[in-house]
């Protein structure tokens, strides 16, 4: 098991068991930015539930490394198993020690909310009005779009990407705008752009066929996500 991209033999630990229930629909945890957006109102998560078990060959030195892997988990990490493709992106629930009677033993109980993800997909729209894009998850999925003008624009309107029309206004050109449908934010070369931006929705595609228009064809637009799954 790999939390954060890290080992957890780093730690002398490995799974003893674990326990993965269907999606549950509850409210999401995360903060909503900005204004409230539908988006992210409620997240359909998956319940784990993993024994962690640490070897060594003195309880300080398990209890060390059960500090140093718990510092990893915090509020919310990312978790992969050997066994399975996707990723989870946990938040933690409860984390409780188990004693087995072996000095040389500890294990760990945890247990975690968490949304399952796969690697991040990125679709291009060069100088083009209309695409269609095909989600391979299960659930609606965030999105990041980047857009380019090559030109200054006074606006540009983008459909498909939410159930209204998604505005960003007086776009410079060859400036950089970022909608993150993630985090909630929209920034122009890193400066925030959310004032010039007109929308009821983050950005996200949803499961299947996505038809996406835009009412220019002078941009350069990258939209990035991460299909998730139900």
């Amino acid at each position: 098991m790999f939390i954060n991209n890290i080992d957890i033999k780093t730690f002398e630990a490995s799974v003893s068991s674990k326990l993965i229930t269907p999606t549950q629909i509850q409210m999401d945890k995360e903060k909503i930015k900005l204004i409230i957006v539908k988006t992210l109102v409620k997240k359909l998560y998956k319940k784990i539930s993993i024994k962690i078990l640490f070897e060594g060959l003195s309880r300080d030195v398990i209890n060390k490394n059960i500090s140093a892997f718990s510092s990893l988990l915090k509020d919310e990490c990312d978790i992969k198993f050997k066994n399975l493709s996707n990723k989870f992106h946990c938040y933690v629930q409860s984390i409780e020690p188990e004693e087995p009677g072996i000095n040389e033993w500890m294990y760990l109980n945890i247990d975690l909310d968490a949304y399952e993800y796969s690697n991040e997909v990125t679709e291009t729209m060069n100088r083009i009005t209309s695409k269609t894009i095909n989600n391979i998850g299960t659930e609606d999925t965030p999105a990041i779009v980047e857009i380019t003008s090559s030109i200054s624009l006074v606006d540009l309107i983008i459909t498909g990407l939410a159930d209204d029309p998604i505005t960003i206004k007086n776009l410079t050109a060859d400036k950089k705008i970022i909608i993150n449908g993630e985090d909630g934010t929209v920034l122009e070369n890193g400066i925030n752009k959310f004032g010039d931006t007109d929308l009821w929705e983050w950005p996200r595609l949803k499961a299947g066929s996505n038809s996406i228009t835009v009412s220019k064809n002078s941009c350069d637009i990258t939209i990035k996500y991460k299909p998730r799954y139900i």
